[in-house]
């Protein structure tokens, strides 16, 4: 029988659950939610289905995000520039951040939450693109990726969790 690795962290652990079931119900177990409760802070994740209605407020980290600027779809011309404009400076923004990554200092941390700031508060005059930039917040969920890398890894080798051994390793 197939099982499922949920994540669940805050800036200070990761958690790891294996269960059988992919659902808001099974994220809602971990969390010890009744069936109508949710939680009072918010959410950030990936946009999984079985995350949504967990928590009052849920938010997507922005790199996950920009799946929805793509599905934007711009019939005026100059939409679409405006669109692809931002694009372009999100993925700026973005190879800006790995250096910082390999290198991080103090000054580029406060030039890079400037830049954030000032990426994300952009009008265009096109709008539903400003709506999106409006709901993108500076949160992020990279400390589950980064501590799922290595369980992904272990799945991909092991052939996933279709083996009572793959789910053991």
């Amino acid at each position: 029988m197939n099982h499922y690795v949920h994540a669940i962290c805050t800036t200070l652990f990761t958690a790891f659950f294996i269960l059988p079931r992919k659902d808001r119900d099974a994220i809602k177990d971990i969390l010890g939610l009744s069936k109508d409760e949710q939680i009072e802070k918010i959410m950030i994740s990936d946009d999984a289905k079985q995350f949504w209605g967990v928590a009052i407020l849920h938010a997507l980290c922005w790199i996950h995000e920009i799946r929805y600027y793509r599905k934007l779809n711009p019939f005026l011309e100059w939409r679409r520039i405006k669109l692809h404009d931002f694009l372009t400076d999100i993925w700026k923004f973005y190879e800006q951040l790995k250096e910082y990554k390999e290198n991080p200092d103090d000054r580029q941390k406060e030039f890079l939450e400037r830049q954030f700031e000032e990426l994300f508060s952009t009008r265009t005059d096109y709008e539903e693109l400003d709506k999106r930039i409006a709901l993108t917040i500076s949160l992020h969920n990279n400390p589950v990726e980064i501590a799922l890398r290595e369980l992904v890894i272990k799945k991909k080798i092991s052939y996933g969790t279709r083996s009572e051994y793959g789910r053991i390793a």
